[in-house]
């Protein structure tokens, strides 16, 4: 039988940051406060940066497409995918 281990490296890459002491010391505080590892308190920041450039990418895209249609655009191409999906299931 096949015995599968897996470590924190099969999740993670090893980085190394230089930040400012100040930036450091807040981590403690903040790590030493809800009882996590540091690491896993920058895992956190980033994920919630990256989640918010999604959104505004997102948002930017759908701002630049706004302008190209309106409303009876949209509800008419609704129409036409309907039709088409109906027309493949019968």
């Amino acid at each position: 039988m096949l015995k599968v281990s897996h470590s924190i490296h099969d999740r993670y890459i090893r980085a190394q940051i230089l930040i400012p002491p100040d930036q450091r010391d807040a981590l403690q505080a903040i790590a030493r406060q809800e009882k996590r590892s540091i690491s896993d308190i920058v895992r956190e920041f980033i994920a919630v940066q990256l989640r918010q450039r999604k959104y505004q990418e997102m948002s930017a895209a759908a701002e630049r497409l706004k302008g190209e249609y309106d409303q009876g655009d949209l509800a008419g191409m609704t129409v036409l995918d309907g039709e088409d999906f109906l027309h493949e299931q019968g």
